[in-house]
């Protein structure tokens, strides 16, 4: 098993673990219809917390219309049992499922494009307008009145009586299922992307990730869980009307996700039960019950942001910290074994040639006359360059010479004012980052952008879900294929992280290593993309000499290969620079100055002249000081 990428059983017994806890408590009540009823009332919240869960804790994407999506898996499994009688009654939640599903994917789609505060308006309106619906459209909803015909639960024919032991049973299935999903998720590709979009947008679209896809479904697997919990509500009251799907109870469900911590696996396990206990301590107060809610929410929002589970996890790091020995601690302690793990001996001379490429016709990049103008600034300007297959080249210049605005260029990330960009025969004008990347180019950033809340080594791992086998269905069900990609990736990716001398840190959190563990993670990240041309961004920024020296003897091994992608150095180290890269290219004002012979650049005149701000004299010492920078 290799730990940093968590492939395990582990949800799986937890899952169960749950489902005894629900059994245990169905026994405890004796029959009790009030105690049955809390408890079934605290796993239907608990799916439906896992739902925005998903969204928010998971993708932080700020959604808050879960409770019109919840309020559509109720009303759509009644009309389907009213107007269908023929069809058995877990055909009714499928087609609950199903419909909130396609509508949460439809939701995702207009606001592909929002985050945050922009996100939770839009979504506000769509549960505002689902209540409208729900108001207004009195031939199939029944108006203000509800509908008060809704089937009883039929499990093979036997009709399943609300507030039963039984229909306790169902309900701790269903949130047991949700948990297993939730889990395999979060532990799946899908979940890394989704992760990766929330931490950093634009490094995850340059490992292919496309984020309107992304959002999408992890929008539609949260509509069907809030579906089914809505269904399971249905079932349960026999009764439902608009009024129970209001603004209090998004309320409710957002303290919900926030008060067990956002992301966290048991995160919505403890807030179910703290909002059931609401729910039942607020019964009978009317108004006052959304004030209690706003109020705790105010208070989670200010004192405990990473809710209990976050907030026990510090503090227990912290007294761990403080029982350890300093002398032996440090984030990678033990890390070691997980290179065992994954098949690979930890040794830092492997090639990375045994990590299988798939062959592809040589294909140029080529940068025609490209100017990027922001407003009546020049940022680039002209600019022609051809870049070759298993080159090693140099890109220089002082600051603001337009280094980074022309890998923006590059990567899809800008669209040229004029000029075009051409990869081979096919032309990237228009693309997005990730088709961009998808085509062959990957790169790394000036400041990493890596993914905090995902380890080394699945940091690493982004890069090769594109090669996957296995469906999005697949990953999420946890199938055998999703299994063996995910081995496959893992082992993959721990010899990238060997190949840049970074597997000790693999099941270490990205956001924990030094800084110099980040930059060479972001080489072995764009690495694993199996690109043609890869732009390193300073990578050498941040890195002592050792590292330095280091990452050149990787880069000139991958470099040495018949199938080498190109690599494009954007550098202010002129030291690692020349050391390097054969062949480099001088940028001064937006415009190519110089480009050749990376010795001879930088003995120009005209390059020490504009490093350094002063003319280019006899006696060597400009160009010994520009050599030392």
């Amino acid at each position: 098993m290799v730990r940093g990428s968590r492939i395990s059983n582990l949800p799986a017994v937890q899952a169960l673990g749950l489902l005894a806890g629900v059994v245990i408590l169905g026994q405890l009540a004796s029959g009790d219809p009030y105690w049955i009823g809390l408890f079934t009332t605290g796993a239907i919240l608990y799916i439906v917390a896992a739902s925005l869960d998903l969204l928010f804790g998971c993708a932080g994407l700020f959604s808050l219309g879960q409770q019109g999506l919840y309020a559509v898996g109720a009303y759509a499994s009644v009309l389907v049992g009213v107007h269908v009688t023929s069809l058995p009654w877990i055909v009714d939640v499928l087609a609950a499922m199903a419909i909130t599903a396609v509508i949460g994917f439809l939701l995702a789609l207009p606001t592909a494009r929002l985050r945050g505060e922009y996100l939770a308006l839009a979504t506000i309106a769509f549960g505002a307008g689902v209540q409208a619906a729900l108001i207004d459209w009195t031939n199939f909803t029944g108006g203000p009145d509800g509908l008060s015909n809704v089937p009883y639960m039929s499990i093979f024919g036997h009709s399943v009586m609300p507030g039963s032991q039984e229909f306790l049973w169902v309900c701790g299935v269903a949130a047991a299922i949700t948990f297993l999903v939730c889990a395999w998720m979060m532990n799946s590709r899908l979940g890394r992307s989704l992760r990766a979009l929330r931490d950093s947008p634009l490094a995850s679209q340059s490992v292919g990730i496309n984020p309107v896809v992304t959002r999408s479904i992890a929008f539609a697997a949260s509509g069907a869980l809030a579906g089914l919990a809505g269904a399971l509500f249905a079932a349960q009251q026999l009764f439902i009307e608009p009024d129970q799907f209001d603004f209090t109870l998004l309320i409710g469900i957002l303290v919900a996700v926030l008060i067990g911590g956002p992301g966290r696996r048991f995160g919505p396990v403890i807030g179910a039960i703290v909002l059931t206990a609401l729910q039942k301590l607020t019964d009978g107060l009317g108004s006052m019950e959304g004030i209690i809610y706003a109020a705790l929410l105010a208070i989670i929002i200010l004192a405990f942001r990473d809710g209990v589970i976050g907030t026990a996890s510090t503090l227990w790091g912290r007294w761990q910290a403080g029982r350890s020995d300093p002398a032996t601690g440090g984030t990678a302690a033990g890390a070691g074994a997980d290179a065992d793990a994954a098949g690979v001996p930890p040794t830092p001379a492997r090639r990375l040639a045994q990590v299988p490429r798939i062959p592809s016709a040589p294909r140029d990049l080529k940068l025609d006359h490209v100017s990027v103008r922001f407003g009546g600034v020049h940022a680039v300007n002209d600019v022609s360059l051809e870049l070759r297959r298993g080159e090693v080249l140099g890109l220089i210049g002082p600051n603001g010479a337009g280094k980074t605005t022309l890998v923006n260029v590059a990567t899809g990330v800008l669209q040229p004012s004029d000029g075009s960009v051409t990869l081979g025969p096919d032309s990237l004008a228009g693309l997005s980052p990730h088709v961009v990347s998808r085509r062959g180019i990957a790169r790394t950033f000036q400041h990493p952008q890596l993914s905090p809340g995902l380890t080394v080594l699945e940091n690493a791992m982004l890069g090769l879900d594109r090669d996957a086998s296995a469906t999005m269905g697949e990953a999420l069900l946890h199938l055998p294929r999703s299994r063996s990609d995910e081995r496959r990736f893992a082992g993959r990716a721990m010899e990238l992280l060997h190949r840049v001398g970074i597997a000790p840190y693999a099941s270490a959190w990205a956001g924990s290593v030094p800084y110099g563990v980040q930059r060479r993670l972001e080489v072995a990240r764009a690495l694993a993309c199996d690109p043609d041309f890869i732009f390193l961004d300073e990578a050498g920024a941040g890195l002592s000499e050792e590292e330095r020296s280091d990452l050149i003897a990787a880069i000139q091994e991958l470099a040495g290969h018949s199938d080498s992608p190109g690599i494009v150095v954007i550098e202010h180290n002129i030291s690692f620079v020349r050391r390097l890269c054969p062949r480099s290219v001088v940028l001064v004002g937006g415009a190519l100055l110089l480009a050749g012979e990376t010795d001879e650049v930088l003995r120009d005149e005209r390059v020490i002249d504009a490093y350094l701000g002063r003319p280019y004299t006899e006696d060597g010492d400009a160009v010994g000081a520009l050599h030392e920078g």
